[in-house]
């Protein structure tokens, strides 16, 4: 589990400035766009634990 986990945050550190200017596009504030890449991170991090832990389960 600690690959997947290695590999997910790989992911997330290639996909941090494009998602940031995104935000910052969105929001214009570098405020807002802080927080928006935050929650989006950390509701991709509760998906992705429930679904690695579903087929960790046998459930998927």
């Amino acid at each position: 589990m600690q690959d997947s986990d290695e590999r997910f945050w790989q992911l997330i550190e290639a996909c941090r400035a494009p998602l940031w200017r995104f935000a910052l596009g969105l929001t214009r504030s570098r405020e807002d766009a802080k927080d928006l890449v935050s929650d989006a991170v950390s509701n991709h991090t509760q998906t992705y634990g429930g679904i690695l832990l579903s087929f960790v389960m046998g459930d998927l």
